[in-house]
């Protein structure tokens, strides 16, 4: 898919900032087109959350702000969520 070819154009920096500065919560933001075609095209699919060997904070946060599909099959982000799962069903045991 021709996907691929403009995100092997961006460097991990680009992709990183268009992740924080597409995410919104609804149709009335400015870059809520820009947040469809990011999840449409499955555009963050090979992002990094972590610089170094620390998570981003801003980064992770993005998780929680895209449907699942945009990162595609992210071992990190399935991860994240798997943590996230287990963390809900403890608090909710209690």
């Amino acid at each position: 898919m021709y996907t691929n070819i403009v995100r092997s154009f961006l460097s991990h920096d680009i992709t990183r900032l268009l992740s924080i500065n597409c995410y919104c919560k609804d149709s009335d933001d400015t870059y809520w087109l820009y947040k469809c075609l990011i999840e449409r095209y499955s555009f963050l699919e090979h992002m990094s959350f972590v610089r170094g060997d620390e998570p981003v904070p801003i980064l992770v946060k993005t998780i929680n702000s895209y449907d699942i599909c945009v990162f595609g099959d992210d071992e990190y982000v399935r991860e994240h969520n798997r943590i996230a799962l287990s963390a809900r069903d403890l608090s909710e045991s209690e």
